[in-house]
């Protein structure tokens, strides 16, 4: 059940991820998007 959950946040994490390089953000914004990640994942 645990294994699911993982890999349906990694499929979603995945999408957003191209969708932000769809975008042609600028990497600052791309940067503190994936340290928001980061912390959001790890310190829920």
């Amino acid at each position: 059940m645990y294994a699911q959950k993982i890999k349906k946040d990694l499929l979603n994490f995945l999408r957003i991820i191209k969708l932000m390089f769809k975008q042609k953000k600028p990497l600052p914004e791309k940067q503190r998007f994936f340290k928001n990640l980061y912390e959001f994942s790890y310190f829920p």
